[in-house]
């Protein structure tokens, strides 16, 4: 029987041994997933400004009704990862409208920070977020009566979290995967709209397109097609305590990109300017 009984705690103690290397194997691919995350981040920020610059190459060589179309004086002048437009361009006064320029690949159209509403029981645009309030005011509208996460508050909107307790708590449950919810085909044309960006050029040959009003006349579509928001946590830093700054993201994007129908024009390529504006390097 003393033999049985021996044989059974060690049999606990190697099967609790595994339990430990497991746990630290998923501890350690948890990180290694997060660091991805942060590197494909990174790598998107610096393929957009990439884009960003070759677009503004083109345009400040440009010229619209005989006058300068793009004034900015270089490329630190340019939007980048800012609230502000890419694009700064000239129609009628200087620097009086903007553009949005667009990797096609990009998986955020525009963001906003959101916080549920314990009065009107709604999910809401937060005031940390720094897109403009009429843009804000697009997403509170499309927000409105919608249920997140099975009606429930994410933890950390409760207390503080450490990383760790995170990442263990959202791997418990799909509760608080992603969530995405179908839209109007002009929101995102909207949103842009509101923040005084007239067109949004994208890459990969889909060119340019204006949000509601084409005021350059350069004949080309409404950005409008399949479109969803989609609704995610974000871990945006951690403390030397391990704890962390976590939001609640909200971003519109086409369903499918290469459903959108691509523009006849584009910034991207002298070739393919439209007509009325005019390009000259010697400028």
């Amino acid at each position: 029987m003393t033999k049985f009984k021996i044989s059974y705690k060690k049999l606990y103690l190697i099967e609790k041994e595994k339990n430990k290397e497991q746990e630290e194997e998923i501890k350690k691919l948890n990180e290694i997933i997060e660091e991805l995350k942060k590197e494909k981040g990174y790598l998107c920020l610096k393929n957009g400004k990439k884009y960003e610059e070759t677009n503004y190459n083109i345009v400040k060589y440009c010229k619209l009704n005989d006058k300068p179309f793009n004034t900015q004086k270089s490329v630190e002048e340019l939007g980048g990862a800012t609230s502000k437009n890419d694009l700064q361009c000239n129609f009628q006064e200087e620097k009086d409208f903007g553009i949005e320029i667009k990797k096609y690949n990009t998986p955020d159209w525009m963001q906003c920070s959101i916080k549920y509403n314990d009065e009107t029981k709604n999910w809401e645009s937060s005031i940390k977020s720094k897109i403009p309030l009429e843009s804000k005011k697009v997403f509170d509208e499309l927000l409105k009566n919608i249920k997140l996460f099975d009606g429930k508050i994410p933890p950390f909107m409760e207390k503080k979290l450490t990383h760790k307790e995170w990442i263990t708590i959202k791997n418990q449950t799909t509760q608080w995967d992603d969530t995405y919810i179908t839209v109007p085909s002009d929101t995102i044309s909207k949103l842009y709209d509101a923040k005084n960006t007239n067109y949004i050029q994208i890459s990969k040959g889909y060119g340019l397109f204006h949000t509601g009003n084409d005021i350059c006349n350069f004949g080309i579509p409404l950005f409008e097609n399949e479109q969803q928001i989609r609704i995610r946590t974000k871990i945006h830093a951690k403390n030397k305590k391990g704890y962390c700054s976590i939001s609640v993201m909200a971003s519109c994007q086409p369903k499918n990109v290469k459903n959108i129908i691509p523009s006849k024009y584009s910034l991207d390529c002298v070739e393919r300017l439209p007509p009325s504006l005019v390009y000259n390097n010697n400028l």
